[in-house]
């Protein structure tokens, strides 16, 4: 059961991919989609740094690394929005 949590982790890595696409496509319009993701990807990220301490090294990393991205990924039309008006 020592991998259970890696595989836990890859696998919640997995559906966090999908999350930005879920959140920021032309249905689901508003902030609340995005904020109900980044709380999901959240979760996600703690899996993987608890599963990091205690399974496999490199799988864990490469799942943190995609949770991550997804962070990102999901964030972009905030962010997008602060930078377009501080830049303009």
């Amino acid at each position: 059961m020592k991998y259970a949590t890696t595989l836990l982790s890859l696998f919640l890595s997995l559906i966090t991919l999908a999350t930005p696409l879920l959140a920021v496509s032309k249905i689901l319009e508003g902030n609340l989609p995005i904020i109900a993701g980044s709380l999901f990807i959240l979760g996600a990220l703690l899996i993987n740094i608890y599963a990091l301490l205690r399974g496999d090294r490199i799988a864990n990393i490469f799942a943190l690394c995609v949770s991550i991205f997804s962070l990102i990924l999901l964030c972009y039309p905030i962010w997008n929005t602060y930078l377009a008006g501080f830049i303009a």
